[in-house]
């Protein structure tokens, strides 16, 4: 037989009350009024659902509600008692006579603006002292607020109620907030209409300005006469709430003062920084806006003809400047925008780190906002810590507008100052300064981009706007690693590729679906593999690099960074220029900002020896040459391959001064050698092939045995070779060209054309400097070059039809 429900909750709940009947049914309890017998008082009593209840448990159901029985304050409804074992977990609040906002607002939609204001103000009053406790509720909603002296009909009693916030009992300690079982189990507390982003979306990290935004939603209904955001089902309206903007309250309320409008506008920004930092400042906000009316009042409206036509007349005049500005400014396509690194203040260890680590976020941030144009971090990265004027920054880097900041890190928090100038004439356009915990890195980049974006009018497509606000993880530490990895990276260095190798894999650590960490630990392991590897682990670099790249890809098939990353290791591991050129298509479908995509195409193409599509490939690139250390490499590899040497080895000086990157040094030594200069291509290659990365050292070592048999120096140049073809030696595509030229010039025509087709078959199928090459002109005319040549022409025309 079944038992009676009211029957089992008065066995739980024992004699020292008596179960008179049910009042409502909410998301999370039935309410029930009865009596306590101990006190002689009415009480609500509320059971909550059998699985809210056996998902909690006992131990940390008793905890909550011994925190929810420590608030004290005129507008909270109180928690008297609390009881219960297993799936019949009840505490009992003071029973109020009155309604809830809910039946306030079923009955009359619409609330007296100063009505509505002060009950707003009274929720977030109850709210500041419930977070100064350290307690977040988390559904606020007008069925959570009671209305105590409540009128069920007429107007006599107006202005008389008085607001009560319930269902403390369901809040969690703040600093309990990382362990939610709740959470784990996908059981979300709170109401789609009311939900902050980060709640929706279900962040764990919630904190008190989750409950800022949902006390907004509850006034947006009060004035508006609905909530700000609707629809169907919960996805549709967290979806609105992400890819729309909030609609303005003046469209169906246009009494509603602006200030009352701006502060509610804050109150449900996207991110949580953006928002006040405090119900109590929401509040004040609040009580100063309502004071200032909405309209002017009717004695001035006299006036009102001339003042419109003044108006008129300084609008068009503002019309005409913007015109004259947007007609001698280049807004007509892309916006040109440069992020640069962060000025540090402070003594933390990591205040350099984030210095880089926050713009490149904001970079990856904005770069997939197809209106607008992105320097790469690699471009800006010779601001580090430098006073530079934004107008010689937006000279120098062909920008209109320049995005500065200031970083403090000290302990568990971060004081961070942004701001947003035009680079013409150093004008501040927009400009924030966020203190904030450490956690609350993860919304710094989502606010940042969005009040950039917003500032230049930017218009975001839906595809844009989730890309703008998707979190790749919602794990605050996991987070920071990440950011310290990609400012590690940045610099292409030895030392940092592995400090940003440790970083990521301690990102993943923590967040093991990170993709964008993933990815990051994939260009890494591909930058170990062609730059900085010793014999054996060259390999071991390479195979890591697909299998992190592969990985990356089924985390997330979607991710720009992803397929960049596999591009990253086809071009520099495996050497497979199709492959290359289809990833980093990939990535630049995704994501056209990404400025390395287009080098990898570069690299691709000249390997190819499709010189014209590599030079044009170079133009699709954003910023001025001398910025960019990836393209000044390419430009010079470029005009080596088509015989520019003086003009080869002076873009490779340039990118030699800018950077650590010693593989360019044997581009820069043959430059040299063609130009006239041996004595400075020797003196380079003998200090590169002393180098610990075999990549690196084996194609000095490689190109160095071709010169000194072009010199006549046949011991030193077989000494070289044999050096080179040792025991675990590293050999690749360029290894072997120049070990078959070195074949050619000491007259060994069978070497030279096994060894030529093994760098064709490797990765350097370039016609065009075959054709070129001097050091081959010995043995041109031998009939085993003479076939190599024409198959190598059919498969240079072959991908010429194929890639023009």
């Amino acid at each position: 037989m079944v038992r009676d429900p009211v029957e089992a909750l008065q066995a739980s709940v024992g004699s020292g009350y008596r179960i008179e009947r049910e009042l409502g049914r909410g998301g999370m309890a039935t309410v029930y009024l009865a009596h306590d017998l101990r006190h002689g008082r009415r009480v609500a009593l509320k059971l909550l659902r059998p699985e809210l209840a056996a998902t909690l448990g006992p131990e940390r159901f008793t905890r909550e509600i011994r925190h929810a029985a420590g608030l004290q304050h005129p507008n909270i409804l109180t928690v008297l008692d609390s009881g219960g074992t297993g799936a019949q977990l009840w505490f009992t609040m003071p029973y109020v006579e009155g309604e809830s906002l809910r039946s306030r607002l079923d009955r009359e939609r619409q609330l007296p603006i100063d009505e509505a204001i002060r009950l707003a103000t009274e929720v977030a009053d109850a709210l500041e002292c419930a977070h100064r406790q350290g307690i977040v509720h988390r559904d606020i909603k007008p069925e959570n607020i009671l209305l105590s002296g409540a009128r069920n009909t007429g107007s006599s009693s107006r202005g008389q109620e008085h607001a009560l916030v319930t269902d403390f009992g369901i809040a969690r300690s703040l600093s309990e907030v990382t362990t939610d079982r709740l959470t784990e189990t996908g059981m979300i507390v709170g109401t789609p209409s009311y939900m902050s982003p980060e709640q929706a979306s279900g962040e764990r990290s919630l904190d008190g300005r989750t409950d800022i935004y949902s006390l907004a939603c509850v006034l947006y209904e009060m004035l508006a006469g609905e909530p700000p955001f609707s629809g169907p089902t919960a996805q549709s309206i967290a979806a609105k709430r992400i890819t729309e903007p909030v609609p303005a309250i003046t469209r169906s309320r246009d009494t509603v003062p602006v200030p009352v409008e701006r502060a509610l506008m804050r109150a449900m920004a996207k991110v949580p920084a953006d928002r006040f930092s405090s119900p109590a400042e929401f509040a004040e906000a609040l009580r100063r806006g309502l004071s200032q009316p909405a309209t002017p009042p009717p004695r001035a409206r006299a006036g009102y003809r001339w003042t419109g036509i003044a108006a008129l007349l300084l609008l068009l005049l503002f019309g005409a400047y913007l015109l004259r500005r947007r007609q001698s400014s280049p807004s007509s396509g892309p916006i040109p925008l440069a992020v640069l690194p962060f000025k540090t203040f402070g003594t933390a260890a990591d205040s350099s780190v984030l210095a880089i680590g926050i713009p490149d976020a904001i970079i990856t941030r904005l770069a997939g906002v197809r209106q607008m144009r992105l320097r790469p971090t690699s471009a800006v990265l010779r601001y580090a810590g430098k006073d530079a004027d934004v107008r010689d920054v937006g000279r120098e880097l062909g920008v209109g507008y320049v995005v500065t900041g200031t970083v403090q890190a000290a302990a568990d928090r971060l004081r961070v100052s942004v701001q947003l100038v035009r680079a013409d004439d150093a004008t501040p356009l927009w400009g924030s300064a966020y203190d904030l915990a450490r956690k609350d890195l993860l919304t710094l980049q989502d606010s940042v981009a969005e009040r950039v974006s917003s500032s230049l009018a930017v218009r975001l497509s839906t595809e844009e706007h989730e890309r703008l606000y998707r979190r790749y993880t919602a794990n605050p530490a996991a987070y920071e690693w990440y950011l310290r990895g990609r400012a590690q990276l940045a610099h292409v260095t030895e030392e940092g590729t592995k400090s940003a190798l440790e970083s990521f894999e301690r990102a993943l650590a923590l967040d093991s679906g990170y993709a964008l960490a993933q990815a990051g630990l994939a260009m890494a392991s591909a930058d170990m593999h062609l730059r900085f590897a010793s014999g054996p682990d060259v390999a071991l670099w390479g195979e890591r690099a697909n299998r992190e790249a592969a990985r990356a890809l089924v985390l997330d098939p979607n991710l720009a960074e992803a397929h960049l990353a596999k591009a990253a290791v086809m071009r520099k591991a495996d050497f497979d220029w199709e492959g290359t050129l289809e990833e980093s298509g990939r990535a630049l479908a995704l994501n056209p900002n990404l400025d390395l995509a287009h080098y990898f195409r570069e690299a691709a193409f000249y390997h190819l020896g499709l010189l014209d599509l590599a030079e044009r490939e170079d133009r699709e690139v954003s910023g001025e040459p001398a910025d960019q250390v990836e393209r000044l490499r390419t430009r010079g590899v470029v005009a080596f391959l088509e015989g520019r040497y003086d003009e080869a080895a002076t873009n490779l000086e340039a990118a030699r001064r800018s950077s650590s990157r010693a593989y360019t040094d044997s581009y820069l030594a043959q430059a040299y050698y063609y130009g006239g200069d041996s004595a400075r291509a020797i003196a380079t290659l003998d200090s590169l092939s002393q180098i610990t990365s075999a990549p690196a050292a084996n194609r000095a070592r490689a190109v160095l045995a071709s010169i000194q048999a072009h010199e006549g120096d046949r011991e030193q140049a077989e000494a070289l070779i044999a050096l080179i073809l040792g025991k675990e030696g590293y050999v690749d595509h360029h290894v072997a060209y120049s070990v078959g030229a070195a074949y050619a010039q000491l007259k060994q025509p069978e070497e030279a054309a096994t060894w030529l087709a093994k760098a064709v078959d490797s990765g350097f199928p370039c016609y065009p400097w075959f054709e070129r090459d001097p050091l081959l002109d010995p043995v041109r005319t031998d009939p085993r070059i003479v076939q190599l040549m024409t198959e190598l022409k059919q498969r240079w025309e072959a991908a010429r039809r194929r890639y023009s």
